[in-house]
């Protein structure tokens, strides 16, 4: 009776085989994890760039309406809620929390809402004479249950 040589065994042990299977697996999870970071990313870049667009949106509509327009009035008569820097601005002083506030008007566009509010801009010459309106813009709506917020300033001449 004769035996089998193992000196020239070329197969793979069992142990090599599992070693193997748990390398693998642990390279798909990775790369599995990577591409749902991936995908998330990417709708959280869409979400902003709807906001952007719609912030932008409203900035030119209130550009093309008359100063005297009713929608340009100082109502502070929309309360909201937004995002935002709380506390002593400067270094190691910010916070970003929710904050109670207070706009002119507002719309909403689906999952958006576009907040505004103006201020007047006085003349530093004569402080009686207003020259223009100081607009913030904010576009407000949730993401995965929190609260987003995109703002924007600009100013309209008289």
């Amino acid at each position: 009776m004769k035996f089998c040589n193992m000196k020239n065994n070329n197969g793979f042990t069992l142990i090599e085989v599992m070693i193997a299977i748990v390398v693998l697996t642990i390279g798909l999870l990775g790369a599995a994890a990577m591409q749902l970071s991936s995908v998330n990313g990417n709708a959280h870049a869409s979400n902003m760039t709807e906001a952007t667009n719609l912030a932008m949106d409203q900035i030119e509509n209130i550009l093309s309406w008359d100063f005297n327009d009713a929608r340009l009035a100082d109502n502070e008569n929309v309360n909201f809620q937004r995002k935002g820097i709380s506390g002593v601005i400067g270094p190691g002083n910010n916070t970003i929390s929710t904050i109670n506030d207070v706009a002119d008007n507002s719309a909403v566009f689906a999952d958006y809402t576009v907040y505004w509010d103006g201020t007047p801009r006085m003349d530093t010459a004569d402080p009686t004479v207003q020259v223009g309106i100081d607009f913030q813009i904010y576009v407000v709506w949730t993401e995965e249950g929190r609260l987003k917020t995109v703002t924007m300033n600009f100013s309209k001449p008289r």
